[in-house]
């Protein structure tokens, strides 16, 4: 199967790749109606961008769904986050057998869930690098946001590397926020009679 380009279809790959277990796991299926309302159309643009307005939602509801996943997932080495629940799932060697395939499917969604939510925030970011300050004495205050966008991308890469894919959707908000604002203070015009630097 091809993976999709766009940060949408990825998560709806996703999606997919969960379905199969839809009534076999509680958290599965939690995670499932979170992904659905995050891929839903009003939150996007198109396939690459997240509404202005609404796209925190689809990061929250990304991070949500992961936060539920890795109780069950079994592959990543960071036990604080899956909780008593998970722990004692993963003590159950006969429970862990069982859900071999499911643990499988669970870790290849949240890579993917880690990619596109990732590929919002860069995207944004490099579009944001490539634009135009109509007003040259918002340069400044651009520029700073950019900073900040790119320094919260490479923390959740860090946060990722270290095995924390929630945390690391958390970091990708956060630059793809700072994206907008720098994109909002580029779109505005010098004000009447006033002169850039």
């Amino acid at each position: 199967m091809i993976l999709p380009s766009g940060s949408r279809g990825i998560l709806q790959f996703a999606i997919s790749r969960l379905e199969p277990f839809e009534g076999d796991d509680r958290e599965i299926e939690k995670a499932i109606g979170l992904l659905r309302r995050a891929t839903s159309a009003p939150l996007w643009i198109d396939d690459f961008h997240v509404d202005v307005e609404k796209g925190g939602d689809v990061f929250d509801d990304v991070e949500k769904a992961i936060r539920d996943l890795v109780k069950i997932d079994g592959v990543l080495a960071d036990e604080n986050a899956k909780g008593d629940e998970g722990k004692e799932r993963a003590d159950d060697d006969e429970a862990a057998n069982v859900r071999t395939p499911l643990m499988i499917a669970a870790s290849i969604s949240i890579d993917r869930m880690v990619e596109a939510t990732r590929k919002i925030a860069t995207k944004a970011h490099q579009e944001s690098l490539a634009g135009v300050t109509l007003d040259p004495k918002n340069q400044e205050e651009v520029n700073e946001k950019q900073e900040d966008a790119q320094e919260q991308i490479e923390e959740g890469d860090e946060e990722l590397t270290g095995g924390k894919p929630d945390k690391a959707v958390e970091h990708f908000r956060k630059a793809w926020e700072k994206t907008q604002e720098s994109i909002e203070e580029q779109a505005k015009e010098p004000k009447a009679g006033g002169k850039g630097k």
